[in-house]
């Protein structure tokens, strides 16, 4: 989806679904007697669950993007194609076939091991 273009739709439906409870905060809570977290009332819609998880999503879609960018792997499909065949008019039926869906399956494969790969290195001095 980002490498093609369609990021700000899946945002546009991330916003429009309901992932948290809107009414309880998303960092605010106390215990009860039996040892029960007890949620507080949201004091607005920034503060509810609904917001802070959906936050958390946005986030992560600019992290991939920008991981993306860095290393290079923000290739339409097309362009992926077009460089891999070097943009030989031969090759143009093979947009079309299975065997650019097998390509596009490895790279998108490759794409998402660099990404956790570069994730797991960010996290190895916590």
């Amino acid at each position: 989806m980002i490498r093609n273009g369609n990021i700000e739709d899946f945002k546009k439906s991330v916003k429009n679904m309901p992932i948290g409870n809107k009414n309880l905060s998303a960092t605010s809570f106390s215990t009860d007697e039996n040892g029960n977290t007890v949620w507080d009332t949201a004091k607005n819609y920034e503060d509810s669950q609904d917001y802070q998880a959906k936050k958390m999503i946005y986030d992560t879609i600019d992290n991939i993007q920008n991981m993306l960018q860095a290393e290079g792997g923000t290739l339409t499909d097309e362009t992926f194609l077009d460089k891999q065949t070097l943009g030989d008019l031969r090759f143009q039926e093979l947009q079309s076939t299975l065997t650019a869906a097998k390509y596009l399956e490895d790279y998108q494969d490759t794409m998402v091991k660099i990404y956790d790969t570069l994730n797991e290195l960010s996290n190895l001095g916590e």
